[in-house]
Protein backbone atom coordinates (compact mmCIF):
# COMPACT_ATOMS: atom_id res chain seq x y z
CA UNK A 1 0.00 0.00 0.00
CA UNK A 2 1.62 3.57 -0.91
CA UNK A 3 2.05 5.68 1.43
CA UNK A 4 -0.72 9.11 1.62
CA UNK A 5 0.94 12.44 1.87
CA UNK A 6 -0.76 14.18 5.11
CA UNK A 7 -0.86 17.53 5.81
CA UNK A 8 -2.16 18.23 9.74
CA UNK A 9 -3.85 21.69 8.80
CA UNK A 10 -4.69 22.96 12.25
CA UNK A 11 -1.59 23.39 14.95
CA UNK A 12 -0.73 26.08 16.95
CA UNK A 13 2.54 27.08 18.00
CA UNK A 14 4.37 30.12 20.27
CA UNK A 15 7.46 31.62 20.22
CA UNK A 16 9.76 30.04 23.30
CA UNK A 17 10.02 33.91 25.01
CA UNK A 18 7.41 36.40 24.92
CA UNK A 19 7.64 39.87 25.86
CA UNK A 20 5.52 40.83 28.71
CA UNK A 21 3.44 42.86 26.83
CA UNK A 22 1.74 44.25 29.94
CA UNK A 23 4.24 45.95 30.91
CA UNK A 24 5.38 46.70 27.51
CA UNK A 25 1.70 48.58 26.11
CA UNK A 26 0.32 49.12 29.85
CA UNK A 27 -2.48 47.36 30.16
CA UNK A 28 -3.99 44.06 28.98
CA UNK A 29 -4.15 40.40 29.87
CA UNK A 30 -1.20 39.42 27.78
CA UNK A 31 -0.03 35.83 27.58
CA UNK A 32 3.65 34.96 29.22
CA UNK A 33 5.13 31.61 29.55
CA UNK A 34 6.47 30.42 32.85
CA UNK A 35 9.43 27.39 31.83
CA UNK A 36 8.57 25.96 35.14
CA UNK A 37 9.98 22.66 34.22
CA UNK A 38 12.23 21.07 31.47
CA UNK A 39 10.10 20.51 28.24
CA UNK A 40 7.51 22.43 30.13
CA UNK A 41 5.66 25.99 30.61
CA UNK A 42 3.00 27.62 32.41
CA UNK A 43 0.74 30.04 29.93
CA UNK A 44 0.49 32.73 32.45
CA UNK A 45 -2.49 36.05 31.94
CA UNK A 46 -1.99 38.47 34.19
CA UNK A 47 -0.35 36.25 36.64
CA UNK A 48 -2.79 33.76 36.75
CA UNK A 49 -2.68 30.53 35.54
CA UNK A 50 -4.70 29.94 32.05
CA UNK A 51 -2.98 26.23 30.80
CA UNK A 52 -0.01 24.58 30.32
CA UNK A 53 1.59 23.56 26.95
CA UNK A 54 4.91 21.49 26.12
CA UNK A 55 7.91 22.12 24.26
CA UNK A 56 6.22 20.53 20.86
CA UNK A 57 4.75 24.16 21.43
CA UNK A 58 7.64 25.95 20.80
CA UNK A 59 10.35 23.41 19.07
CA UNK A 60 10.19 22.51 15.73
CA UNK A 61 12.88 19.64 16.31
CA UNK A 62 10.02 18.22 19.03
CA UNK A 63 7.04 18.86 16.53
CA UNK A 64 9.05 17.19 13.68
CA UNK A 65 9.54 14.15 15.59
CA UNK A 66 6.00 14.01 16.60
CA UNK A 67 5.05 14.16 12.99
CA UNK A 68 7.19 11.43 11.87
CA UNK A 69 5.99 9.26 14.41
CA UNK A 70 2.82 10.02 13.43
CA UNK A 71 3.20 9.46 9.93
CA UNK A 72 2.76 13.43 9.10
CA UNK A 73 4.52 14.80 6.23
CA UNK A 74 3.65 19.03 7.05
CA UNK A 75 2.17 20.62 9.49
CA UNK A 76 0.20 24.19 8.70
CA UNK A 77 1.07 26.21 11.53
CA UNK A 78 -0.76 29.12 13.13
CA UNK A 79 -0.64 30.75 16.68
CA UNK A 80 -2.58 29.76 19.62
CA UNK A 81 -5.74 31.66 19.84
CA UNK A 82 -5.39 33.62 23.02
CA UNK A 83 -2.77 35.28 21.20
CA UNK A 84 -4.98 36.81 18.31
CA UNK A 85 -5.04 39.74 20.41
CA UNK A 86 -8.25 41.63 18.87
CA UNK A 87 -8.77 43.24 21.57
CA UNK A 88 -5.81 45.19 21.60
CA UNK A 89 -5.80 48.77 19.59
CA UNK A 90 -4.72 48.60 16.06
CA UNK A 91 -1.05 49.57 16.63
CA UNK A 92 -0.23 47.05 19.49
CA UNK A 93 -2.11 44.16 17.41
CA UNK A 94 0.41 45.30 15.01
CA UNK A 95 3.42 44.51 17.10
CA UNK A 96 2.19 41.41 18.19
CA UNK A 97 1.27 40.00 15.06
CA UNK A 98 4.62 40.78 13.96
CA UNK A 99 6.62 39.32 16.62
CA UNK A 100 4.31 36.26 16.37
CA UNK A 101 4.58 36.09 11.89
CA UNK A 102 9.01 37.05 12.64
CA UNK A 103 9.06 33.83 14.88
CA UNK A 104 6.63 31.52 12.45
CA UNK A 105 9.17 32.63 9.72
CA UNK A 106 12.15 31.60 11.28
CA UNK A 107 10.66 28.34 12.10
CA UNK A 108 9.19 27.68 8.53
CA UNK A 109 12.51 28.96 6.94
CA UNK A 110 14.50 26.25 9.01
CA UNK A 111 12.19 23.25 7.51
CA UNK A 112 10.06 24.21 4.55
CA UNK A 113 9.40 20.93 3.42
CA UNK A 114 7.63 20.43 7.28
CA UNK A 115 6.12 23.27 7.95
CA UNK A 116 3.58 25.77 6.46
CA UNK A 117 3.06 29.08 8.07
CA UNK A 118 -0.38 30.97 8.82
CA UNK A 119 0.53 34.94 9.54
CA UNK A 120 -1.64 36.55 12.21
CA UNK A 121 -2.78 40.14 10.96
CA UNK A 122 -4.58 42.53 13.38
CA UNK A 123 -7.50 42.63 12.25
CA UNK A 124 -9.06 45.38 13.97
CA UNK A 125 -7.77 47.65 11.33
CA UNK A 126 -7.50 46.46 7.50
CA UNK A 127 -5.08 48.61 6.44
CA UNK A 128 -2.43 47.53 9.35
CA UNK A 129 -3.59 44.10 8.47
CA UNK A 130 -2.78 44.14 4.66
CA UNK A 131 0.38 45.91 5.89
CA UNK A 132 1.62 42.88 8.02
CA UNK A 133 0.26 40.56 5.03
CA UNK A 134 2.86 42.34 2.49
CA UNK A 135 5.63 42.37 5.30
CA UNK A 136 5.14 38.42 5.93
CA UNK A 137 4.07 37.22 2.35
CA UNK A 138 6.71 34.27 3.19
CA UNK A 139 3.56 32.95 5.12
CA UNK A 140 -0.58 32.05 4.32
CA UNK A 141 -3.13 34.48 5.69
CA UNK A 142 -4.89 33.54 8.40
CA UNK A 143 -8.20 34.07 8.59
CA UNK A 144 -8.73 32.33 11.19
CA UNK A 145 -11.63 29.91 10.14
CA UNK A 146 -10.09 26.63 10.25
CA UNK A 147 -12.40 24.18 11.67
CA UNK A 148 -11.21 20.80 10.69
CA UNK A 149 -8.45 19.24 12.25
CA UNK A 150 -6.58 16.72 10.51
CA UNK A 151 -7.06 15.46 6.60
CA UNK A 152 -5.19 13.76 4.56
CA UNK A 153 -4.66 14.50 1.16
CA UNK A 154 -2.79 12.39 -1.73
CA UNK A 155 -1.55 14.71 -3.07
CA UNK A 156 2.01 15.72 -4.25
CA UNK A 157 4.23 18.99 -2.89
CA UNK A 158 3.69 20.83 -6.39
CA UNK A 159 -0.16 20.38 -5.87
CA UNK A 160 0.04 21.40 -2.69
CA UNK A 161 2.06 24.71 -3.32
CA UNK A 162 -0.18 25.44 -6.29
CA UNK A 163 -3.11 25.30 -3.93
CA UNK A 164 -1.33 27.77 -1.66
CA UNK A 165 -0.81 30.05 -4.36
CA UNK A 166 -4.29 29.81 -5.58
CA UNK A 167 -5.81 30.33 -2.19
CA UNK A 168 -3.65 33.19 -1.37
CA UNK A 169 -4.23 35.02 -4.65
CA UNK A 170 -7.86 34.72 -4.25
CA UNK A 171 -7.66 36.10 -0.35
CA UNK A 172 -5.51 38.92 -1.82
CA UNK A 173 -7.20 40.12 -4.73
CA UNK A 174 -10.61 39.94 -2.16
CA UNK A 175 -8.66 42.20 0.53
CA UNK A 176 -8.05 44.55 -2.01
CA UNK A 177 -11.01 44.79 -3.65
CA UNK A 178 -12.67 45.58 -0.35
CA UNK A 179 -10.16 48.38 0.79
CA UNK A 180 -9.12 49.76 -2.50
CA UNK A 181 -12.10 49.13 -4.45
CA UNK A 182 -9.60 47.61 -7.07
Amino acid sequence: MKKIFTIDIHTHILPKDIPNFNKQFGYGEFVQLEHHKPCCAKMMMNDQFFREVESNCWEADTRIKECDHQNVDVQVLSTVPVMFSYWTSPKDGLEISKFINDDLIKVVDKNPNRFVGLANVPMQDTKLAIKEIERSKKLVIHHHFSTTRFVMLQLNKITIAKLLIEVWDILWQDMRMNIYGE
